[in-house]
């Protein structure tokens, strides 16, 4: 699928940290840019405050560990941020509207 397309590492066929590069540069410019292997999935927005979302594809990001704690220790606004970062803005914003159809 394009999800999987876009966050697997094209020499090894292995899931990548999506979100890694887009952490480094706002956090730890200094370190060297490196393909870290996702370890962990992420719910963009919480299963806990969207149930059904917990299932949407489009809601799920692969992380490496030190990542997944960032994103979950970050502000809502620093969350999107990084997602605007690591090119998931729109699928973010898109979770985002459905959870709130999905809430009314």
């Amino acid at each position: 699928t394009a999800v999987m397309d876009r966050c697997t590492d094209d020499q090894h066929g292995l899931p990548v940290c999506e979100v890694h590069e887009a952490i480094r540069q706002l956090y730890h410019p200094e370190r060297a840019e490196a393909t870290v292997m996702a370890v962990d999935p992420h719910h963009m927005i919480h299963k806990s405050q969207w149930p059904a979302g917990a299932f949407e594809v489009r809601n799920g990001c692969g992380c490496c560990r030190e990542c997944h704690t960032i994103l979950h220790d970050a502000s809502p606004d620093m969350r999107e941020v990084i997602y605007a970062a690591a090119g998931r803005d729109s699928d973010y914003l898109e979770m985002r509207r459905r959870k709130r159809e999905a809430t009314k």
